[in-house]
């Protein structure tokens, strides 16, 4: 368990609505499928949510991969926001093609899961 009172503060108040993940994991497929470099996707996903949180954690992914991480890595530090499924697609060694069709689904998973939680 993580004893860090401010990271269990951060994934109490740091919320992403279920909208702004699909269009996230939307926005990721996109950059996939055009064959933009990550950083470059990202400024572009950054400029386009409205969401203070969503661009707190694309800034954080941005820095992560100009310093030479990877993209993956960067998302595990938000798991609590993004979930395993859409960190382990964009780990994985899939074709483009494959990866914007599961991206895309990451999105709606997220979608998914969440009205579960309502009912």
């Amino acid at each position: 368990m993580n004893s860090n009172p401010v990271s269990l503060l951060s994934k109490i108040f740091d919320r992403i609505s279920v909208q702004d993940r699909i269009n996230f994991a939307r926005h990721l497929s996109l950059v996939v499928k055009a064959g933009l470099p990550v950083l470059e996707g990202l400024k572009i996903i950054q400029s386009q949510t409205e969401s203070g949180v969503l661009k707190r954690v694309v800034e954080s992914l941005m820095n992560d991969v100009n310093n030479g991480k990877l993209l993956a890595d960067g998302l595990q530090r938000y798991q609590h926001l993004c979930g395993d499924f859409l960190r382990n697609i964009v780990r994985g060694g899939l074709s483009s093609e494959k990866k914007t069709k599961n991206i895309n689904r990451a999105g709606y998973f997220s979608l998914a899961k969440a009205s579960r939680k309502k009912n």
